[in-house]
């Protein structure tokens, strides 16, 4: 298995996503980014699990508050996407990081969910995401 890291990770927020990786054989990659899609932490099967989970959050990531706020929802907390091969969760870190999960088609999108929510979470009261 490949393991790619982001060398301007901090220390904490890279703790968290590789011991959520290490913990659950069944995720592709965990991963968390800045608003401008800068890779903060990374820890994936492949560099090319990050660069296409990468390429979908940020714009999904816009789309989403946008039309979350024009409908009245408030901030966007997280987002699920269920695939026939993969799937993946993302959370809101503060405001416009994101934690991301990927997991091969045996994961339960559910349980992304709460891996990518738990991620935020640990990230954001670790102030993992300071540069």
């Amino acid at each position: 298995m490949s393991r790619t890291n982001d060398a301007s990770q901090s220390s904490s927020t890279g703790l968290a996503v590789e011991e959520l990786r290490r913990d659950n054989p069944d995720l592709l990659g965990a991963l968390v980014v800045d608003g401008r899609g800068a890779i903060r932490a990374a820890d994936a099967t492949t560099t090319g699990v990050v660069e296409a989970a990468v390429a979908l959050v940020v714009p999904a990531r816009e789309l989403l508050d946008r039309v979350a706020a024009e409908l009245g929802c408030g901030a966007i907390k997280s987002f699920v996407l269920e695939g026939d091969r993969a799937s993946m969760a993302f959370a809101d870190i503060d405001g416009s990081s994101t934690a991301i999960v990927i997991g091969n088609n045996g994961s339960a999108p559910g349980a992304l969910r709460s891996d990518a929510l738990n991620l935020s979470e640990r990230v954001g009261r670790r102030g993992g995401m300071a540069s």
